[in-house]
Formats: structure tokens, sequence, C-alpha cells
């Protein structure tokens, strides 16, 4: 078994340095550059080899002129006033009633409402945010907004 392996390790190796020594010995393949450096080469140059360059375009990298004006006679356009809008309708506040609070069983207890994502004990009669509790039941409310009755049930 020996007599196999040592002869295969030994062409192995003589392969990997044949390689490594092939990569990086001298090159002997390589184009002659004396003919690409005459003076007769510069003479086949054609026009179609050289293009012009083009750099009447934006910068890439935000400078403050953005368009490029090529006209002198440039005028704004005339200050238009803008129309008054009319006022719109108050938005009525996110309202949700999340349970009913009690003491005991003779009074209504106090309702616990979440207006515009903010929590409050209100009683009936009570003001919070323009919203006013008119009757608190178990399972909804009744409030006033802008004069308006809103029912919200749990």
């Amino acid at each position: 078994m020996n007599i196999i392996l040592i002869p295969s390790v030994i062409l192995i190796w003589i392969l990997v340095l044949y390689r490594i020594f092939s990569i990086t010995g001298a090159v002997t393949n390589q184009p002659d550059t004396s003919a690409l450096l005459s003076e007769t080469a510069d003479n086949n140059i054609s026009s179609y080899d050289t293009d012009e360059l083009l750099l009447n375009y934006r910068d890439p990298f935000g400078s403050i002129d953005y368009f490029i004006r090529e006209r002198n006679d440039f005028e704004p356009e005339p200050f238009s006033f803008i129309e008054e809008i009319a006022p719109q309708e108050v938005i009525i506040p996110s309202i949700k009633y999340i349970g009913l609070v009690e003491k005991d069983n003779k009074s209504n207890g106090v309702a616990l409402i979440m207006i515009n994502n903010r929590s409050c004990l209100l009683q009936e009669g009570e003001t919070f945010s323009e919203v006013t509790i008119k009757k608190i039941d178990k399972n909804f409310i009744v409030v006033e907004h802008n004069k308006k009755p809103l029912t919200y049930f749990k």
C-alpha cells in the first residue's frame, strides 16, 4: 500500500509546484508593444473613435440651479389671490365607551370613556374636550358635542 501512496503524493506535489511556478514565472507570450507606439499607428485612428461630451446636464448631487435657462426674456406669472375657503363643520372627536364604574346600585356611577385617545372618568353632566355626558347606561352612553346628541355603545 505504501508503494502506491508515496509515488502518488510525490506526483501531486510536483503538479502543484509546476502550477505555482508556471503562474509566477516569466511570461514569454506577450504581444509586441513597439508596433503600438510607432508613429504610423496614429494615422490609422478615424474620427468615429472619439465622441464629444455633453456637459449641460443637471448636477446629480443637488445643486441649487435645477434648470438651465437660455432665454433672458423670462417673466414671472402674475400673482393671483387664493379664494377664501368656507369654514367646514367641526370634526367630532374620537370617542369610545369602555365601561361603567358603579359605587352602589342607587346612582348611575361613572363612565370610563376614551376621548381623542385620552381616558377619563365622567359622570352625567360633566364635560371633557367639548363633549358633555347626557346619559350613562351599562351598554351605552349618550353624549352631546356642538349641541348634537350622539350615542356610543360598548
